[in-house]
């Protein structure tokens, strides 16, 4: 009896390990943002800055997240739409948020980018954007 319970105890703590961590980063007009998911919460950092100025959190089979970044000349808007985005006090003059129906989803084009959880949709989507993405997306590591 005593091994069933070490047995679906070591099976608990590795099932309830997150197995995917990916950093993306958005860049536009000397503007860069990195993401960094990890175990259902995405976070989002001004380039340099060791606090997030935005995260989101998500969890279980069908939940996720989808918005859009919309870079300015001096500042940086989140169009969320679908997801729970919380923002931490954050300068307006370089930072907006917004929350935005479906009818007001700006077009995908070259200083707005789609970005989403999951990642396949953000990569379909971003074709036509001049906002640069790089992924970097580790899915073997145990988080």
């Amino acid at each position: 009896m005593k091994q069933f319970i070490i047995i679906i105890s070591v099976c608990l703590i590795l099932s309830s390990c997150c197995g995917t961590h990916s950093e993306i980063t958005y860049s536009y007009s000397g503007s860069t943002i990195k993401r960094i998911d990890e175990c259902g919460i995405s976070n989002f950092y001004f380039k340099g800055e060791s606090e997030p100025f935005v995260y989101v959190e998500y969890s279980g089979i069908n939940d996720g997240f989808g918005a859009y970044f919309e870079f300015n000349k001096s500042t940086l808007t989140l169009l969320s739409g679908d997801g729970h985005f919380i923002v931490n006090e954050s300068d307006t003059t370089i930072f907006n948020h917004k929350r935005i129906g479906a009818y007001q989803r700006p077009k995908v084009t070259g200083s707005v980018c789609y970005i989403s959880y999951p990642l396949t949709k953000e990569r379909r989507e971003n074709s036509n954007t001049d906002v640069l993405i790089e992924y970097e997306i580790d899915d073997n590591d145990w988080w």
